[in-house]
């Protein structure tokens, strides 16, 4: 028996809405796996975020790739926007900034800042009906030096996006 038919059928007469978690490419795909296996009530995804880093991509070394901010941004924003209507609403992994993976693999904040919001959080600005103050900063690139000082981008060589 699937999961969402057990819980259908154990808990259907006292269970008014299910919660389920889900990330990055699995998340638009709820509402069809819960009515397939059975679920008949109402949905809420219950904890989310863009890809997770069991997700993505890993190197040689098995450290996972993390999408850009910009990339981690419009991915959120096409799941979010292909869920609209199907779930009573839709609840944020952690708001805020956690060092999982990287320090910025799951923030909407900027670590290391006076809460400065990633694009991510943009995203759900305009998911929920609300908007930010100012934009997050969109880096297209950006350059390290070479020699001594190698681990310390250029400033004058950062290329920021509109």
């Amino acid at each position: 028996m699937d999961y969402y038919m057990y819980i259908n059928a154990l808990l259907s007469h006292v269970l008014n809405i299910l919660g389920v978690n889900s990330y990055g490419p699995g998340l638009p795909t709820v509402v069809n796996r819960a009515r397939s296996q059975g679920w008949t009530g109402p949905l809420v995804i219950a904890e989310t975020g863009p890809l997770g880093h069991w997700q993505a991509q890993i190197t040689n070394w098995k450290a996972s790739i993390e999408p850009s901010s910009d990339q981690k941004a419009t991915d959120l924003d096409r799941y979010m926007t292909q869920l609209k209507g199907k779930v009573q609403g839709t609840i944020i992994f952690y708001w805020g900034t956690k060092i999982e993976a990287t320090p910025t693999w799951h923030s909407f904040l900027l670590p290391f800042s006076n809460n400065e919001y990633e694009r991510t959080a943009e995203v759900l600005a305009k998911q929920w009906g609300g908007r930010l103050p100012n934009g997050a900063p969109r880096i297209g690139s950006l350059s390290f030096q070479d020699g001594k000082n190698k681990n310390r981008w250029n400033k004058d060589e950062v290329n920021f996006l509109k």
